[in-house]
């Protein structure tokens, strides 16, 4: 059936494919994933940055300043760009001494300061009991540099296709930030329910840009 599928319609070969590999292996090997900080923390080391490559419309620093919260670890947030590596380097130097989290946001308008900060890295002789963690967002660059991908835990933040997969991202990341009052009231759980479906029914609207809406 898939090579005939393959001659004959070969546009839709890979919703073929994932159908195939739904029934024989089961749904949960064509679902992406939801992106948990927690698992990513504790596969994380204090020498090694944390790399998250963004994705259009994801910002992932609410849910890292949740999980700060969460492991009692203050956080410390800087926006990277012209005149900015200086202090950068003062917050990483401060983080490491003090056993900080930093959090340093759109490294590709930086990349000249990788190479400074991979240099850094290396002098500071990191503890790796240390509770430092260096975290770096990024777009994707062809000038980032190879060294610094390699050493580094990478994780990408692709926006999830389909209503279910992303109804299923917003309510992980309001389980990760713990309990609500919402929790024990239905009328509420109903609520919130229709949000997150009327949310994610927005975003994926959005992808057909004008063609998604009425237009008048």
């Amino acid at each position: 059936m898939m090579v005939l599928i393959r001659c004959l319609r070969p546009d839709r070969i890979t919703f073929a494919c994932k159908e195939f590999v739904s029934k024989k292996l089961g749904p949960e090997f064509v679902r992406p994933p939801t992106l948990n900080f927690e698992s990513v923390f504790t596969k994380s080391k204090a020498y090694e940055p944390i790399i998250i490559i963004l994705s259009p419309g994801v910002d992932p620093y609410p849910q890292i300043e949740n999980l700060s919260q969460k492991k009692d670890q203050s956080l410390v947030q800087l926006s990277l760009g012209q005149g900015q590596t200086t202090r950068a380097k003062e917050k990483i130097i401060e983080g490491v001494k003090s056993e900080r989290w930093v959090f340093l946001a759109n490294c590709h308008l930086s990349i000249g300061f990788l190479a400074e900060l991979e240099k850094l890295l290396d002098g500071l002789k990191i503890d790796p009991e240390s509770k430092f963690r260096l975290w770096l967002t990024t777009n994707p660059h062809p000038k980032f540099p190879i060294s610094l991908l390699q050493r580094s835990l990478k994780v990408t933040t692709e926006p999830p296709k389909g209503i279910k997969a992303n109804m299923m991202r917003m309510i992980h990341q309001m389980a990760e930030e713990g309990p609500t009052p919402m929790d024990q009231n239905r009328p509420y759980k109903k609520l919130l329910w229709c949000l997150c479906w009327f949310h994610s029914i927005i975003i994926e609207r959005r992808r057909f840009k004008s063609l998604g809406w009425n237009v008048m």
